[in-house]
């Protein structure tokens, strides 16, 4: 073999591992992303759960009030109503940086799609795919990428550009 075609081969190898690293790094990108909408749902449930708790003590509290109960047992209440707003605030701060972090991760996994797109563009021009048989019969058969033909192709939620 000459060494025209061992570079050749050597080059599709590369391409090939390339694409293989691309792929692992989408797939990546996704469980990152899928690990933060879970965390952020963990985060809003709490937030909504405690928000709960504490309307309950405050009506609670105020039915106390109502009802003439003792200084005590109104401050004891209005002890576990300011806790629950201290849980609610640090919940609201929590909801916050899991959002943000979902943002990152989206963000991330969009980068990670789009170098793969790349990639595939890439391997699809001319001169990637010169060395492949040219089959003059079929329509726009230059050999070429064709990207009507791609577009003809393209199903829900797959996009080329």
């Amino acid at each position: 073999m000459n060494m025209n075609g061992k570079n050749r081969r050597s080059a599709s190898l590369s391409l090939s591992q390339l694409r293989l690293i691309r792929k692992k790094q989408e797939e990546e990108a996704l469980q990152a992303y899928g690990k933060a909408l879970k965390d952020q749902d963990r985060s809003i449930t709490r937030l909504e759960d405690v928000s709960q708790d504490l309307e309950e003590a405050q009506a609670r509290l105020q039915h106390r009030k109502l009802a003439g109960a003792s200084h005590a047992e109104l401050s004891q209440i209005q002890d576990f109503c300011e806790t629950l707003r201290q849980t609610q605030r640090e919940w609201k701060q929590s909801a916050r940086r899991s959002r943000n972090q979902t943002r990152l991760a989206f963000a991330e996994l969009i980068k990670a799609r789009h170098a793969a797109a790349v990639l595939n563009r890439q391997s699809a021009t001319p001169a990637a795919t010169s060395s492949w048989p040219q089959n003059s019969s079929l329509p726009h058969s230059s050999g070429a990428f064709n990207p009507v033909s791609l577009a003809s192709m393209q199903g829900p939620g797959l996009h080329w550009n």
